[in-house]
């Protein structure tokens, strides 16, 4: 044979090697790239819960609970920027209630003082925001839930009342689903 005979027979060889080997030789490869596949889905499982780990401890929940609410927002076509910096607000405006200033004691001093005492002795930013999902759920009129939660979030908080709108029971569903 010629060394171009020779060239062309070993090209085609591992070209057809690569496209079909055969059984005995596909295992290797196969394990070897299923293998590293496995690793980069392992890493990226891992920083994906350690960031939900991190947002959820920013913001004062559990990871399920985060996560439910991280579910909800989607269904309700809030972006998760958008309900990250929501939590975020929400778990200062609850701060500064319980030190008695804020929007939130503000605007439910003259709404509803009881509410207001509820969220202050709350034992957990969970159970403070299923009471602002109930207050939201019964509000009367979109212009009452709009400011329920621009106070208990910010001006552009005001898109958590579609996620909030079934109230706590909403959100109860949500965690069984």
């Amino acid at each position: 044979l010629s060394s171009f005979d020779y060239l062309f027979f070993l090209f085609h060889f591992f070209f057809l090697m690569i496209r079909r080997p055969p059984r005995s030789t596909l295992f290797p490869y196969t394990t070897l790239f299923r293998s590293i596949k496995f690793v980069r889905f392992g890493r990226e499982a891992l920083s994906y819960a350690d960031k939900i780990g991190k947002i959820s401890d920013a913001v004062g929940l559990s990871t399920k609970s985060y996560q439910v609410y991280a579910h909800a927002a989607s269904l309700a076509g809030i972006e998760q920027s958008q309900l990250n910096s929501n939590l975020t607000a929400f778990i200062k405006r609850v701060g500064e209630a319980r030190s008695n200033t804020g929007p939130l004691v503000s605007f439910f001093k003259k709404y509803d003082t009881t509410l207001l005492q509820n969220i202050k002795t709350s034992r957990n930013q969970e159970e403070a925001m299923n009471l602002v999902a109930d207050a939201i759920k019964n509000a009367g009129t979109k212009t009452d839930k709009a400011a329920i939660a621009n106070a208990a979030f910010t001006r552009a908080g005001v898109v958590m009342t579609r996620m909030l709108n079934k109230g706590s029971a909403g959100l109860k569903e949500m965690k069984t689903q």
